[in-house]
């Protein structure tokens, strides 16, 4: 038995490579500024700790929330706005011309893949020149020196569509959430500590448990095995930014081992 994720399905990422050549050849972004990641998206105190080339001033703009859980502001409250007016775009004029957009994974039914409408390159830019050097600082042990890779989407939840998420693990070795904002009550995160794919059903200690109330515009990064959920969107309509963070290095590994690694023992033991 492997404690890794499957490897890619080839007929899956055909599809998305045929609907992604469809969405090149006839979509019209609505802020086509938003493929370029210019520094002025980003929140400053993102912009000083990439500038000065040392990823622990990042650290500084952190807030620890325990069990290596982090808060940081990422972009400005104006890319946020522009991202949400981009999605709803994208889902008018794919509505408009008879397509069906692909959702975000197995477990929302709203949302769309930012990645399919030209947000990919830049949001691969942000892993690897942004999030990597700091990754590499508190999640080297789950594959966060070698991210290269992403899956990037919008989620939604409000009353009468998803107004949840159930307990689970994300496919990706280190998750960035960002609040994108809205007027809401409810959605809070829980997260109740790290798993490997073989415990993830496993019960936490107090220790574990971690609530967090999402502040729109800031961001919660996470790895990836961190088991969590989103609790009830009792009002108002919840929209976030998930950048599924990967290591192709870290996830061919994974697949060899048939232990439960030392990270996951050691959460298990605390």
């Amino acid at each position: 038995m492997t404690l890794g994720p499957p490897p890619p399905d080839p007929s899956h990422l055909a599809r998305v490579a045929a609907w992604r050549d469809v969405v090149a050849r006839d979509y019209v972004p609505l802020h086509p500024e938003l493929r370029a990641l210019d520094p002025t998206m980003f929140a400053a105190s993102f912009v000083d700790a990439l500038s000065d080339g040392r990823p622990e001033a990042l650290t500084g703009a952190l807030i620890d929330r325990g069990s290596e859980l982090y808060e940081v502001e990422v972009f400005t409250q104006q890319w946020c706005a522009a991202l949400l007016a981009e999605v709803d775009h994208f889902e008018r004029w794919a509505h408009a011309a008879g397509h069906e957009v692909p959702r975000p994974n197995s477990m929302n039914r709203y949302g769309a893949i930012v990645d399919d409408f030209g947000l990919q390159p830049p949001l691969r830019r942000l892993v690897v020149d942004g999030l990597r050097p700091f990754a590499a600082q508190v999640f080297a042990e789950v594959g966060g020196a070698a991210l290269d890779d992403h899956h990037a989407f919008v989620v939604e939840y409000a009353p009468g569509k998803d107004t949840a998420l159930d307990f689970h693990v994300d496919d990706a070795e280190v998750t960035l959430n960002l609040s994108l904002g809205e007027d809401f009550d409810g959605g809070d995160l829980y997260f109740r500590g790290r798993r490997c794919w073989q415990h993830v059903q496993t019960s936490c200690s107090t220790s574990d448990e971690v609530d967090i109330a999402h502040v729109p515009g800031r961001a919660i990064l996470h790895a990836g095995k961190h088991r969590h959920g989103a609790r009830i969107v009792r009002r108002g309509r919840r929209r976030n930014l998930i950048v599924w963070c990967r290591s192709s290095v870290y996830r061919a590994h994974e697949r060899t081992l048939v232990d439960c690694p030392e990270w996951c023992q050691r959460s298990m033991a605390r």
